[in-house]
């Protein structure tokens, strides 16, 4: 707590000590967010803001002695219940059609990203191959929405640096439209009806469940699971046009699922038979030495590209077929789960037609998975 200057807030601080339990304090500091962003706005002007969309995001509730009932204390910030993860969520400017209306569909705080990349008309920013968490509030701002962004919004406290956190305490909590779960790492699990007990009073779990009840647990536990489970996956990512002198693209695909200790790798195809293939295998497909990727190589028009920072470069014989494999078995290391691997193929053709001597493939994500 501090006192904010005077001029920011109308609260009457005179004489009043500084605790965490001074609720002028408190309010005090918040006007003067408020007045702080107010004169933001007025300063950049009407031109500026005319063309400015603005998203302001509550941050995980009121402190514990700061929650005003029917919230509790015990019950606000840095808990799983509504007082610590429902904020208010509001979005102004030009793209908000119909301005004024209240939304009551779930959001998370991860889809600001995305929504942020959909207001700057910029969805492609993202490459094919990573994940996001977050959905584009875009229809709720424009007032198409027809169905529902999300049917579960997620939030999870953890501990620990390895996979899966949280290892000893922490929680998973996940609602649907109505019912909620919080499944905690050292206690017993809870569910609440939203719907008729806002203020999670009343823990279903304490006895008997009705059998829609039961369902909706069930659900809810499921895409818990499915949202901590990490599951292995195969992107393909970076097209090329970089024709060989058989007039084909070189190709690359799967063989097997990236699993710990299973046997994986990846195979090029519509190389030159009894010719050799270079496996590219890296970590990071942004940057390269400080070139972005990906870099175009070759002559003009070759069609060629670099997809990828290659760290292990192994040569491949390329069979009859016109195929070479990278193969192994990836190791049994909890650590590796999640773990990103980009591969990429270049095939030995002096003939190719872009004077490289060589003709590169398309790209793969591998994401390591349990």
């Amino acid at each position: 707590m501090h006192v904010p200057p005077a001029h920011l807030h109308s609260q009457n601080l005179a004489g009043l000590p500084i605790t965490t339990t001074s609720r002028p304090h408190y309010k005090a500091v918040i006007e003067a967010m408020d007045t702080e962003l107010g004169r933001l706005f007025q300063t950049l002007g009407p031109e500026v803001m005319g063309k400015t969309n603005v998203v302001f995001l509550g941050d995980n509730g009121s402190v514990q002695n700061m929650a005003a009932p029917p919230f509790l204390g015990g019950k606000a910030k840095g808990s799983p219940y509504e007082g610590g993860l429902n904020v208010p969520l509001v979005i102004s400017g030009p793209a908000v059609v119909n301005p004024g209306r209240i939304v009551d569909d779930l959001a998370c705080s991860v889809d600001v990203f995305t929504t942020s990349l959909a207001l700057a008309g910029a969805d492609d920013a993202i490459p094919a191959w990573a994940e996001v968490d977050g959905e584009s509030l875009l229809p709720y701002v424009t007032d198409t929405a027809t169905t529902p962004a999300r049917t579960f919004a997620y939030s999870e406290q953890f501990t620990g640096t390895q996979w899966p956190a949280p290892l000893q305490t922490g929680h998973a909590t996940i609602r649907n439209d109505r019912f909620k779960l919080i499944r905690r790492m050292t206690q017993p699990d809870e569910l609440y009806d939203l719907q008729l007990d806002p203020w999670e009073q009343t823990n279903l779990l304490a006895g008997p469940l009705s059998s829609f009840q039961q369902q909706q647990r069930a659900r809810l536990e499921a895409e818990i699971d499915a949202l901590r489970a990490r599951p292995a996956a195969a992107v393909p990512f970076g097209g090329s046009a970089c024709v060989g002198s058989n007039g084909k693209v070189p190709g690359i695909q799967a063989f097997g699922v990236p699993t710990l200790g299973a046997l994986y790798g990846v195979t090029g195809t519509d190389g030159i038979p009894s010719g050799t293939a270079m496996h590219l295998l890296g970590v990071d497909a942004v940057k390269w030495d400080g070139v972005p990727l990906p870099a175009a190589i070759g002559g003009p028009g070759s069609g060629c590209s670099l997809l990828l920072a290659p760290l292990l470069t192994t040569p491949l014989p390329i069979v009859f077929n016109g195929e070479a494999h990278f193969v192994g078995n990836l190791p049994a290391l909890q650590s590796l789960v999640g773990v990103r691997l980009f591969h990429q193929f270049a095939m030995l053709d002096p003939a190719a037609p872009g004077g490289l001597g060589f003709v590169t493939s398309p790209g793969l994500m591998s994401r390591i998975g349990m």
